[in-house]
């Protein structure tokens, strides 16, 4: 399932991702959870991101230049303010050299057991 992001809102929009990846995140502390950010979308512009995802589930953080969020219970996830890509286990250890700017929750969507090959999240 390839994943696109849509600005449907005004301004610019920041988005996070994770993704369930335990063939790259798993053992080791981990987590099993693979989490990548920031993709910048724009009012009107459609982003094709570079998560292809098996799995039916994924889960987004995204905020907007006039302060709406939109978050959710899972994690929480310690996510640094430049654009990165790690394991979640890993963001989370305090001993990790990329320092957490922020620790934020998550919001889940389910891809469907028929999982289409393109999944458009519209922010």
């Amino acid at each position: 399932m390839r994943i696109h992001l849509v600005g449907k809102t005004q301004g610019p929009i920041w988005v996070s991702m994770m993704t369930y990846a335990p063939d790259i995140c798993g053992g080791s502390g981990g987590g099993d959870w693979y989490v990548q950010g920031w993709w910048q979308v724009d009012f009107g512009k459609t982003i094709k991101t570079t998560i292809d995802t098996d799995n039916r589930y994924l889960a987004f953080y995204a905020e907007a230049s006039d302060g709406r969020v939109w978050g959710g219970p899972y994690g929480p996830v310690d996510c640094p303010q430049p654009r990165f890509q790690a394991c979640i286990g890993l963001l989370n250890n305090p001993n990790f050299s990329g320092l957490p700017d922020r620790r934020l929750g998550f919001r889940l969507i389910d891809g469907g057991a028929n999982k289409p090959s393109n999944l458009y999240i519209r922010l």
